[in-house]
């Protein structure tokens, strides 16, 4: 008996919705419906009885969680306020506040956003000794940099203090000049990372990893309040596992061991959180830890041709420890068959996608319809922005995005360059940009006029 919840789904969807009671891992491709077998299964599980707060359904994003919980709500037919839809980040803080504030275990602290960090450690630049960074070019850029991998030693749990010994002790046990200088370089951000953590425990803050490590500490060091968690995670679901950090992956196994069930739905070709082959690392950690798991796959792709999904598979094929799969178009989707470009460089590439963006345009496509896609907005969408800028092509920049990257601050710092040095051609061309009540042709050429003449 499936159930109306379950009535149009197909078999496969049908096994995964419904899987009866222990770990199972469902590999679902692109465009398998993995949203969809998600939703299902929650609203499957409070159909069949299931207590709404015993129920936890962790997702990456919070747009994710929010459609998520509304899709379920919808097939449920009625508003659950304890049906628990969260993100790692804000289950960690939950399990924080519930069992470690509320009970004196834990301060209380708010949140800290990237951004927040960045600019904390920017107006304390000079309490560091970073002798051995580069302070001159952009301090802005240094900033963010260490943010990053404070950010990276959180997800592996690598805190402040551990740091600090390993790099004391390698630079005690260097045996070369240069081994030396590299050890001292180490030193020096573990010591800002030590001093990041002070200044924001003194500020009473925390930022999203150290969410985690909090939550993760707590309930190793209370087996009582691990017990409650767990009393309230009988059944517990993730999204984009393969995207799961080390420090993510703890907790949800610290969390869910014993739980009556535990579905993760996942494809290690879809990581885009991670390195490459540390998705499918997920994928075996999983199957090393729960050796008797159900294993479920959706292979059916509703939302794109077999020309796309056959390019996908060609680039994915290679990777090491790559779990198999075969992911099959509905066979009445056709289109045109994608196209490849080779780029010599990041500058490179930028300049041909906004040069295809143009060519676009000028053929009466409107730029609200074109969209470019990159694996990580922070990482890869300076390029693209500043071509972009030169060729005068209004944009958006959505993602995560660090705070000097944002289009408003890097006009703001376009608009101070020019006013303090007008020979800083590129500065006016941003400006110029950014204004539409300016023609383009006309300020491109003013500016290229006046920076040839010296």
């Amino acid at each position: 008996m499936t159930g109306p919840v379950l009535a149009d789904l197909t078999p496969e969807q049908r096994a995964a919705a419904a899987h009866p009671a222990g770990p199972a891992l469902v590999l679902a491709g692109a465009g398998a419906g993995k949203t969809r077998v998600l939703c299902r299964r929650l609203a499957w599980l409070v159909d069949r009885g299931v207590r709404p707060d015993e129920i936890i359904a962790l997702t990456f994003t919070r747009e994710a969680a929010v459609e998520l919980r509304t899709r379920a709500e919808a097939l449920i037919g009625r508003s659950h306020e304890t049906l628990r839809v969260a993100t790692f980040h804000s289950y960690a803080a939950e399990l924080a506040r519930v069992h470690g504030v509320e009970r004196g275990l834990l301060p209380d602290a708010g949140v800290a956003r990237t951004e927040d960090r960045v600019l904390m450690l920017l107006d304390r630049l000079g309490e560091l000794d970073l002798r051995l960074h580069d302070l001159r070019g952009d301090p802005a850029r240094l900033a963010d940099e260490i943010v990053r991998r404070i950010d990276a030693c959180r997800d592996q749990l690598v805190g402040a203090d551990a740091y600090v010994r390993w790099a004391e002790e390698r630079a005690r046990t260097a045996g070369s000049r240069g081994a030396a200088h590299r050890a001292a370089r180490e030193l020096e951000f573990a010591r800002a990372y030590a001093a990041h953590d002070r200044w924001l425990t003194e500020a009473g803050l925390e930022d999203f990893g150290l969410s985690i490590v909090r939550a993760l500490e707590l309930l190793r060091a209370h087996p009582d309040r691990l017990e409650a968690a767990r009393a309230r995670a009988r059944h517990v679901l993730v999204d984009e596992f393969q995207d799961t950090n080390h420090a993510q992956a703890e907790l949800l196994y610290l969390v869910a061991q014993g739980a009556e069930s535990l579905v993760v739905v996942g494809d290690d070709d879809q990581g885009i959180y991670r390195f490459r082959g540390a998705s499918a690392k997920n994928i075996a950690d999983f199957r090393r830890r729960f050796p008797g798991a159900a294993e479920l796959r959706l292979e059916r792709n509703h939302r794109s041709t077999q020309f796309i999904l056959d390019a996908a598979a060609a680039v994915v094929t290679p990777i090491r420890d790559r779990a198999p799969k075969t992911i099959r178009a509905l066979p009445e989707v056709t289109g045109p068959a994608p196209r490849f470009w080779r780029a010599p460089d990041p500058g490179g590439q930028a300049r041909a996608v906004v040069e295809e963006i143009g060519r676009l345009a000028a053929e009466g496509v409107p730029l609200r319809e074109q969209a470019v896609l990159m694996r990580a907005v922070r990482l890869e969408a300076r390029p693209v922005v500043e071509a972009l800028e030169r060729a005068g092509i209004p944009h958006q920049v959505r993602g995560g995005i660090g705070l000097f990257e944002r289009r408003e601050v890097r006009a703001a710092v376009a608009w101070l360059r020019a006013a303090a040095d007008p020979a800083d051609a590129q500065a006016h061309l941003r400006v110029a940009a950014g204004a539409p009540e300016v023609p383009w042709t006309e300020a491109a050429d003013a500016v290229s006029a006046a920076a040839a003449s010296g």
